[in-house]
């Protein structure tokens, strides 16, 4: 397995801490991976800190024992709140003023609930404070369909027709 961590370019102490629990999480979840059978011969490709920012934003709307449970997944349990959620904007704006003539790095962050569901305004701002994610309504029971090109579409054009994982 091959890991580099952008955060280990940025700096102070929350990121080296964020850093430090993305590398477990990376590790365990790997060895998680090649344990299952039908992985066992396969080379295994991921991207930790996309999944942790994605599981940051689910963090960041999540209570209880979802809450923990995401937590003690991403070695966050001594970590503040918005320790966390100010580490990813770090994160975000690092990537985005490293971009130049020789280096392209996208990073497209989205929320996508149902159609019906109630999002509240304080969700959303933080979403879009800390991890530059606006949020997007579709029909994924009634138009499951429609739900997944629009979701691939916002993707392709975000990233530069270049991604890696499709809904399907």
């Amino acid at each position: 397995m091959f890991y580099f961590s952008f955060f280990h370019c940025l700096e102070g102490d929350n990121l080296h801490r964020i850093v430090f629990s993305n590398n477990k999480f990376a590790i365990k979840l790997h060895s998680l991976l090649r344990e299952q059978e039908e992985l066992k011969n396969q080379n295994i490709f991921f991207s930790p800190s996309s999944l942790s920012v994605a599981l940051g934003m689910t963090f960041m709307g999540s209570r209880k024992k979802t809450k923990e449970q995401i937590s003690e997944a991403l070695h966050w349990q001594n970590l503040h709140d918005s320790e966390i959620h100010s580490a990813f904007k770090t994160f975000h704006e690092a990537i985005h003023s490293s971009e130049s003539d020789d280096i392209q790095l996208k990073m497209a962050n989205r929320i996508w609930g149902h159609h019906e569901m109630e999002g509240t305004t304080e969700f959303s701002e933080n979403a879009q404070q800390f991890y530059n994610a606006g949020m997007s309504k579709a029909d994924f029971v009634r138009r499951p369909e429609d739900a997944r090109l629009e979701v691939n579409d916002w993707v392709e054009k975000h990233t530069g027709g270049i991604h890696l994982l499709s809904v399907r």
